[in-house]
């Protein structure tokens, strides 16, 4: 329970450092993206410590077992992810910076 809350912690610090440098070099160089951005994906081989630890985790699960692990089916048969003591929502300041951080992404590739 506490290591996977540090890791999201350390990815959310990560993620919001990445997003920063990213931004400003964007800013300054003029960098206009192109759709590739949208396609990358963390995997264990362009990953290490304790983030290729989790996707190595998680891979040796199927699909339904990790499904069930951390969604249910609410009263109108809608999956939503389940809270527990592990898996907790953001707060309405984090997902604010998540979802400006994509719009931003956005702007850059348009």
């Amino acid at each position: 329970g506490h290591a996977l809350q540090l890791l999201k912690c350390l990815l959310y610090i990560h993620f919001r450092s990445f997003c920063s440098l990213f931004f400003r070099f964007c800013e300054k160089s003029g960098f206009k993206g192109t759709n590739d951005e949208l396609s990358y994906r963390l995997e264990s081989g362009n990953t290490n410590g304790m983030v290729k630890d989790l996707i190595q985790k998680a891979s040796d699960k199927s699909r339904s077992s990790l499904l069930s692990k951390y969604t249910q089916l609410n009263n109108t048969n809608n999956r939503v992810f389940q809270t527990t003591s592990e898996l907790q929502p953001v707060s309405s300041s984090t997902y604010s910076d998540i979802a400006g951080a994509d719009e931003q992404l956005h702007r850059l590739n348009s």
